[in-house]
């Protein structure tokens, strides 16, 4: 029986640095040396590496798009496609330079993944279990993977990390 090959999605990696919330940043990079949280250097690589090398690996991407970073801030061993946008671009602007970037080249999918670019525990085994699930939104203008509030409190009590609730936004 011939298996029907996985879909294949393209991920918006958004990179760069956000103007107004620097304070991890400015912990982390005194000196400013890094154009991004992305490049901070993390158990020998950057940040990114982990993330994209994971990515790479599943046979749903289609490729990876960059956005916020160049080749001159960035290289890395396999292909990426580097989205022309400023690195502090806000993410509707990046969302945007993203479209553009693929339409420029005829690319019109149904579907466009986004990934932050700093998360370093992502698991391949976790981010195919993710693309397995999307095809049951076909139609869906957005799908939100979150984590839940308790998770974020139990793991990192003190981190004051942001928590989006439905109640305090109009998102419907």
């Amino acid at each position: 029986m011939h298996q029907q090959p996985h879909p294949k999605y393209p991920v918006f990696v958004m990179c760069g640095s956000d103007l107004k919330r620097r304070r991890l940043l400015q912990v982390l990079d005194p000196d400013e040396k890094y154009k991004s949280k992305a490049m901070l250097p993390f158990l020998g690589k950057h940040v990114i590496d982990w993330q994209l090398e994971e990515l790479i690996q599943s046979p749903y991407v289609e490729n990876l798009y960059l956005i916020g970073l160049t080749e001159e801030d960035i290289r890395f061993d396999y292909p990426v496609k580097y989205v022309p946008s400023e690195t502090t671009a806000d993410f509707p602007d990046k969302l945007m330079d993203g479209l553009a970037y693929l339409n420029s080249f005829g690319i019109h999918p149904e579907m466009v993944v986004i990934s932050t670019s700093d998360a370093p525990a992502m698991r391949l085994e976790h981010v195919n279990v993710f693309f397995q699930k999307l095809s049951n939104f076909k139609g869906y203008d957005f799908v939100l993977s979150l984590v839940p509030e308790k998770t974020i409190v139990d793991l990192y009590p003190q981190s004051g990390r942001v928590v989006a609730r439905f109640r305090d936004y109009q998102v419907f």
